[in-house]
């Protein structure tokens, strides 16, 4: 008797798992479908739920890699640029003696050093507000690379915008 009662018990949650594994099968399915068409109401066109989350993704790590920062143009050649950027140095702390007890910014802890960089034109260069033949020495630019102007001396631009600053970078 307690036999019989165990192995109904036993084909019960079985029973309820299974039915459970197939619930959750299915609303994962759904929200796949879901993505898939919130994506081609946003972009246009058509694709599957796989591909929008894959493209999604890949949006989502191509904007991380991203640099953005402004520089002070010093010259222009044909498709490159000389310019200097004011960077966090890394390897020199403010002095806590000249620092406030509290930390109200995070680009006050490090020292600033000015870094030369030449900044590559390509024809996949996105102009905002100009053109490279209206840039002159001394404008600031707000520049959009792959690269980070710390990883090296030469970077190639993605986006460029003029920009009004009142102090030098």
């Amino acid at each position: 008797m307690q036999k019989k009662i165990l192995n109904g018990v036993i084909a019960i949650l079985v029973l309820a798992v299974v039915i459970l594994g197939m619930l959750l099968y299915q609303t994962r399915k759904q929200v796949n479908q879901l993505a898939g068409w919130a994506n081609l109401f946003v972009k246009g066109g058509t694709i599957s739920a796989v591909d929008s989350q894959t493209t999604i993704n890949q949006q989502i790590e191509a904007e991380k890699r991203k640099t953005k920062f402004v520089a002070r143009i010093n010259g222009i050649t044909d498709k490159k640029m000389n310019v200097g950027t004011r960077l966090m140095d890394f390897s020199k702390p403010v002095n806590p003696e000249k620092k406030d007890n509290k930390i109200s910014d995070f680009t006050s802890m490090y020292e600033m050093m000015l870094k030369p960089l030449t900044l590559v034109v390509g024809e996949n260069t996105v102009f905002e507000n100009t053109g490279l033949n209206e840039l002159a020495n001394g404008d600031s630019i707000k520049v959009t690379t792959v690269q980070s102007p710390y990883s090296g001396d030469e970077l190639n631009v993605l986006e460029l915008e003029k920009v009004e600053l009142s102090a030098k970078p």
